[in-house]
């Protein structure tokens, strides 16, 4: 039965062909410290063909009291999903975590809490570390990292982002307010299936800041970021390297990070 109760925060979780990682993800989620009715966890399957829609169907049934909801966005690309999200989502709050992370138990509950106590805030996030497959590559170094292991590294004291700073995609959340009816994640940013676009969280952010509204760093705000071990292989580090060149280029373009989609 469909819960009535809003909840206070929506935590969303966009996956492609993710099943390898996705069982830890949930069930990190689901071990949340947080009353079942405060929090809900969607599920964005983007054409899944690894048997997630079954696994997600199935821990759903298995979780009864858990306010999960699980939806099917034909549209491939990860913005497409990401906003889907958004549209399905009941909280206040609306949280974003990848398909391969894995957060802890008081994941929402400090989210919510810093919240109530930053007044200004109106997005933020906190550290990703990387999990590798097996082990750090020679290569990893504090430059590296954030492009090629999505880690976000930024001390251990609370912070106010400036311009040009902004929280991984990872591991981030906002307030309903400022994401309305007709702007959400553009679509000619982020994944599309296989395809290594990224961006779209940045102009999400920009446009924020531009706002003048205020974005935060919490540390203990973490989420474990799984890495397999075909990530680190040079094909993959060539692809992201050019797929990361090529959403900029589209970001600063003449249209720049002015260029949100209006649907």
């Amino acid at each position: 039965m469909e819960r009535t109760a809003k909840p206070d925060i929506s935590l969303i979780i966009c996956t492609y062909n993710r099943i390898k990682f996705l069982p830890e993800c949930l069930d990190s989620c689901a071990a949340q410290d947080l009353p079942n009715d405060a929090f809900e966890i969607i599920v964005i399957n983007n054409n899944c063909t690894d048997g997630t829609t079954e696994f997600v169907n199935g821990f759903i049934q298995r979780h009864p009291g858990l306010g999960m909801r699980h939806f099917i966005e034909t549209q491939q690309g990860l913005s497409y999903a990401r906003n889907r999200g958004i549209k399905e989502s009941k909280g206040d709050i609306i949280v974003f975590i990848d398909d391969d992370a894995i957060v802890k138990p008081d994941y929402l509950r400090l989210i919510l809490g810093y919240f109530e106590s930053h007044h200004d805030m109106k997005g933020g996030g906190g550290k990703v570390v990387a999990k590798f497959e097996s082990g750090k590559p020679h290569w990893y170094n504090k430059f590296s990292a954030p492009m090629f292991c999505s880690e976000h590294l930024k001390g251990d004291a609370i912070f106010k982002y400036k311009e040009g700073d902004y929280p991984f995609g990872c591991n981030m959340f906002f307030h309903r307010s400022v994401i309305d009816s007709e702007v959400y994640f553009d679509p000619a940013l982020g994944r599309k299936g296989t395809g290594l676009l990224a961006g779209e969280e940045k102009a999400i952010f920009k446009r924020i800041q531009q706002a003048g509204h205020a974005i935060y760093y919490f540390p203990e705000i973490m989420a474990l970021h799984q890495i397999d071990d075909y990530r680190m292989e040079q094909t993959y580090l060539d692809n992201i390297s050019i797929g990361n060149g090529a959403s900029h280029k589209l970001m600063y373009s003449k249209l720049g990070t002015l260029r949100y989609w209006m649907h």
